[in-house]
């Protein structure tokens, strides 16, 4: 019988639990050994620090669990593919461990021809484990936009400050701000303080009458928009038509934005703005 891989409490456990039952293994198991794996790279200064260990002193430790995701990769649906990005870039970012190209593109594959089965966590924790660990996936990227717009109005809080996570090139980081500075041009540095929850915090949407939309029901934070604009940022990835969602959404609750939420939608478009001027004199 297999064990309820979501519930090992330890790095060992999980890559003991492979290699009893890898040849039974599907995406779903898979992907919960790399979520499990994620979170105590994370989480867990004692398992961070048994797996750097581990993978200093045999740095092919998670090569058989790679080539299981591999093998099952073609079966991967919405679910697996973002846990599996999500735990592999929380990993990779904790401990150094670095994935092949093989593996993210495979992964990005998986989940780009199963966006529409995604919720919008789903599709929010896959582009914050490519921005996290700046892997490039701009198909990836425009098609979780595409997907996104329509349902900007339904996010939940969690899910639009899930990218929120990511940082980029430089960050100093605290329990709970993160300053951050990206250099757009060669003369143009654009600095933006983030303050933000963990991807993996419990956010509930407020359910009340939007005094500034006159509408009932699950609205949006001001945060997550906030940061929803800032993550693409980040990634300096164009949305335009995600990005201008996101701000007709914003502009008419302007007044319920914190001072930082304000700073970091500006720094935003900001950077944004920046980004395309500096492409446009280039191409000039």
């Amino acid at each position: 019988m297999q064990p309820r891989y979501s519930r090992l409490r330890s790095a060992k456990a999980v890559l003991e639990a492979h290699e009893a039952h890898c040849k039974q293994m599907g995406p779903l198991d898979i992907s919960a050994c790399w979520s499990v794996l994620g979170r105590l790279a994370r989480r867990e200064p004692a398992e961070r620090n048994w797996l750097r260990s581990v993978l200093r002193r045999h740095p092919a430790a998670l090569q058989p669990l790679l080539d299981t995701t591999r093998r099952e990769l073609p079966r991967f649906g919405a679910r697996p593919a973002a846990s599996t990005a999500h735990g592999l870039a929380s990993l990779a970012d904790a401990s150094g461990f670095g994935p092949s190209e093989e593996v993210w593109d495979g992964v990005a594959a998986a989940a780009g021809a199963s966006l529409s089965e995604c919720n919008s966590l789903e599709l929010s924790t896959t582009v914050w484990a490519y921005a996290r660990v700046s892997r490039p996936a701009p198909a990836l990227f425009d098609s979780v936009a595409a997907e996104s717009e329509p349902r900007i109005g339904s996010f939940s809080p969690q899910a639009l400050s899930e990218p929120a996570a990511t940082a980029p090139p430089t960050q100093t980081q605290t329990n709970t701000t993160t300053t951050n500075t990206t250099t757009t041009t060669n003369t143009t540095t654009t600095t933006n303080t983030n303050t933000s929850t963990n991807a993996t915090t419990n956010n509930t949407a407020n359910t009340n009458t939007d005094t500034a939309t006159g509408t009932t029901g699950a609205t949006v934070s001001p945060q997550s928009l906030a940061n929803t604009a800032w993550a693409f940022a980040a990634a300096r990835h164009r949305a335009p038509s995600l990005l201008t969602a996101v701000a007709a959404e914003s502009a008419p609750r302007l007044q319920a934005f914190k001072p930082l939420e304000l700073a970091n939608l500006s720094w935003a478009y900001s950077a944004l703005e920046a980004e395309q001027a500096s492409t446009d004199y280039r191409m000039n």
